[in-house]
């Protein structure tokens, strides 16, 4: 991932949010079991909802924390955005 992620800021966009989900729960593509056991990782490796990483897509799109440059958004960082959405 680090080699698409500095392939996509070579670019040069002006204005850039990269998101970093830990274990993606509430797809089809994430067993139920990963995900409960996600819940006990702390931190950026752990379990964040599907319905928080576009609620954190619709914020920073909206908002745009970082007006210029690039800003990484973790499971911290995303489900703070998802929250503060109104």
């Amino acid at each position: 991932m680090g080699l698409k992620e500095e392939a996509v800021e070579a670019i040069g966009f002006k204005r850039l949010a990269i998101f970093r989900p830990g274990i993606i729960a509430g797809n089809v593509h994430t067993p139920g079991y990963v995900a409960w056991l996600g819940r006990l990782i702390p931190g950026r490796f752990g379990t964040i909802e599907q319905d928080d990483i576009g609620r954190a897509f619709v914020a920073e799109f909206l908002d745009g924390s970082a007006q210029t440059g690039v800003v990484y958004l973790e499971n911290g960082a995303m489900r703070q955005r998802s929250r503060a959405l109104k």
